[in-house]
């Protein structure tokens, strides 16, 4: 490599190896070189490196504007190296910490980056480490951007053991947020595994945030194992719902309901682009089954427009667009940022389109008809009194001219137009009763909100019409100056003396009411959350069951989860086994799972958690109650778990764990603990670990010192690794302060 090559610095380091600057002898360019690691020793690395170079060498017929090209590859006594052009500019996780992406900006960078991995998947090339990181922006001399995707193929040829190193190496910790569940459960990767890592790569750079977090690489891989992620929509309101539906449509959990491949994904993102900006929108992104579908293009007019993208987007960091670096010529595609676009017009629903109309034949040419027929006024104004004048577009060529008033007809006039103008001027200063009513609501609820007392005592009384007055206005906040006191006064409101007004029910009938496929009304349920009466939960719960507005029924259950009681715990389990959207059904099992850690009747609560998982059908659904057995506890959830930890099924074994790590004492503590020195699989051991650190640390369990002493060093006695060493001394030193 000497011999052509003049290394020149190092510009970077990752998972798989470092990248130097360098300079082609012989083609008189610069280039990048990355250096390939290598795992084992002698005769293995040797063997390997021949098998790098081979694999590589067919990387150098990957020829696209949009991915970084291979020019040699090669292998020294230092190991295989990678020859690629030198790419100068900016990764995109280094803009998406300045700000999220525009809009515009976004539907390019999913056009260039579809048509990359066509190219590549034309070539049954997969990535397998698509994250930001990997896609370089530069500009162009007219400052368009370019993306140019690197490392295309790299992953595989390193070998890297990401998942026997989740918390040594930051490269890899940076790849994990961008990783498919099938990454971690160790089976084979394919083009829908790529799909999922660029919908990671898109979410995050609409976001600003990862669609799967965690504090800790293990609690990112639950996110991702469990699908715990926040509807794209919920985070970017301004962002057209087609095309959230579109991102969250490459998260699927299961590989059968991602676009199959980049060719599909494109295709879908260009026909709901093409139906026009005033019709993007889905009227559900998820299916009957709960997976989110994938979008359908709208045709103009079907729908009423706009509704989607409405609201200012809800990120950490206002969206900016992506310029050109400092010193550059200004970017000929640069243009100000566009005004907000005004409030939606109120559109009745558009009926079906009528049948076809037979087919008309030509209508005959009009007969002239004598003037004499039409009279001497008509005549005179038809001229030669053909009836074809007649017809509205010659209609302006008919009108007569009108005659101006008198200077005596505009005296006589003048003062009745005043004496009309002072009367509209009146009118229109006299607010109405209704608007009057509202205007005091709102000044008694900014003088409560005022008062030093607690929320519970706070207090505007209110009768069934000022209750009324206060939801409508919810529907036009411009109608007053401050919109915002509205939901105060909801909040405080209490039923004045002597009325018996249930001021909870009409919101909540108000609510869902004017709740729709695609809009609820979010501060609504934020009112109910803080009115803390647990009788809102039983008709909310009915809403969730019966709406198809998934982001509004996921909402509704966040606020009923803090509200509800034991009688809610059969609907919750009900909402668990026949919701087939994985957030909600996640939702419902942490509402499930609250109010049996508050209840003193866990063991009846259980029966209807045991008779339900006898009848599951769903597997993601049969997790789930394996797990709030855990909750439950008892001879009889103990007897079902034990027998799933000996199931074949990995995922039911995963799902016992966690039941026992979330147990109500520490009997079936040493069973975990069996449970964990047998597994040897790194994913599911980091899980099984972490969850008994969890149990362990948690201060709502009650200890002697001496049996914490015993049950840490119990779970030190598992420790495998000096990584896992590391992790329990950690936690244990936290756990004592």
């Amino acid at each position: 490599m000497e011999e052509r090559y003049e290394i020149r610095e190092k510009i970077g380091q990752g998972g798989m190896g470092a990248v130097f600057r360098a300079y082609d002898m012989r083609m008189n360019r610069e280039v990048a070189i990355k250096r390939i690691q290598q795992e084992g020793e002698g005769a293995l690395q040797q063997a390997t490196s021949q098998q790098i170079v081979k694999e590589a060498g067919a990387l150098a017929s990957l020829q696209h504007p949009h991915i970084v090209t291979v020019y040699d590859v090669g292998s020294d006594a230092e190991g295989p190296y990678v020859v690629m052009e030198l790419i100068s500019g900016k990764t995109l996780d280094e803009l998406i910490e300045r700000a999220p992406l525009t809009w515009p900006d976004f539907r390019e960078l999913a056009l260039q980056t579809q048509e990359a991995l066509i190219a590549a998947q034309e070539l049954n090339l997969i990535h397998r480490d698509l994250k930001p990181g990997n896609l370089m922006l530069t500009w162009l001399p007219s400052g368009r951007f370019q993306v140019k995707i690197v490392d295309f193929g790299l992953a595989h040829l390193a070998g890297a053991s990401a998942l026997d190193h989740l918390e040594n190496a930051e490269a890899v910790y940076g790849s994990i947020f961008f990783m498919c569940p099938e990454h971690f459960e160790r089976t084979r990767l394919d083009m829908r595994s790529d799909m999922y890592s660029i919908g990671c790569v898109y979410y995050n750079a609409l976001a600003g945030i990862y669609p799967f977090n965690g504090d800790t690489g293990l609690q990112v891989m639950t996110a991702h194992l469990h699908h715990e992620v926040i509807p794209l929509q919920e985070v970017r309101p301004d962002i057209p719902l087609w095309a959230c539906d579109w991102v969250m449509w490459h998260l699927n959990r299961l590989t059968t309901d991602r676009p199959q491949n980049a060719r599909e994904s494109l295709k879908v993102f260009l026909q709901n682009a093409h139906a026009g900006a005033s019709a993007m929108r889905t009227t559900s992104a998820l299916s009957a089954t709960g997976l989110i579908r994938m979008p359908r293009a709208i045709s103009p007019g079907a729908v009423a427009p706009g509704a989607a993208m409405l609201e200012a987007p809800r990120t950490q960091t206002a969206p900016l667009p992506l310029l050109p670096p400092e010193g550059s010529k200004p970017s000929v595609h640069a243009s100000p940022p566009p005004p907000p676009p005004p409030p939606p017009p109120v559109l009745p629903p558009v009926p079906p389109a009528p049948p076809p109309a037979p087919r008309l034949r030509p209508a005959p040419k009009p007969t002239p008809i004598p003037q004499a027929a039409l009279g001497p006024l008509v005549a005179k104004a038809l001229g030669a009194g053909h009836v074809a004048a007649m017809h509205p577009e010659h209609a302006a060529l008919a009108a007569p001219k009108r005659r101006p008033l008198s200077k005596q007809t505009k005296i006589a006039i003048a003062p009745v137009v005043a004496i009309v103008l002072v009367l509209v001027a009146l009118v229109m200063k006299t607010p109405s009763p209704q608007m009057a009513a509202l205007t005091g609501m709102l000044r008694a609820a900014a003088l409560e909100d005022a008062r030093k007392v607690p929320d519970t005592e706070k207090e505007l009384s209110v009768t069934q019409d000022s209750v009324g007055i206060l939801l409508k206005a919810t529907l036009t906040p411009a109608a007053t100056k401050t919109p915002a006191r509205v939901y105060l006064a909801l909040r405080y409101a209490k039923a004045a003396q002597g009325s018996e007004v249930d001021v909870d029910d009409l919101i909540v009938a108000f609510l869902i009411k004017h709740s729709t496929n695609d809009h609820y009304d979010t501060q609504l349920l934020e009112v109910l959350g803080k009115r803390r009466n647990p009788a809102v939960v039983p008709p909310l719960l009915e809403f969730c069951r019966n709406t198809t507005n998934t982001v509004a029924a996921h909402a509704a259950i966040m606020v009923c989860r803090s509200l509800a009681t034991d009688n809610d715990f059969a609907t919750f389990i009900d909402i668990l086994g026949s919701s087939g959207n994985p957030a909600i059904r996640q939702a419902a099992e942490d509402a499930a799972a609250a109010i049996l850690e508050k209840s003193s009747r866990r063991l009846s609560l259980g029966i209807t958690v045991s008779s339900s998982l006898t009848t599951a059908n769903h597997p993601e659904v049969k997790y789930a109650l394996i797990r709030l057995q855990g909750c439950v506890g008892g001879v009889k959830a103990a007897a079902t778990v034990t027998a799933a930890l000996a199931a074949s099924d990995k995922n039911e074994q995963l799902a016992a764990a966690m039941a026992l790590a979330a147990w109500p004492d520490d009997s079936m503590f040493e069973r975990l603990i069996d449970y964990l020195g047998k597994l040897s699989d790194s994913p599911s051991r980091a899980l099984v670990l972490d969850a008994c650190v969890r149990f362990l640390a948690n201060p709502q369990r009650t200890r002697t010192p001496a049996s914490n002493l015993k049950l840490w060093d119990l779970l030190a006695s598992c420790a495998n690794s000096p990584a896992e060493n590391a992790q329990l001394a950690h936690a244990r030193a936290a756990h004592k302060k």
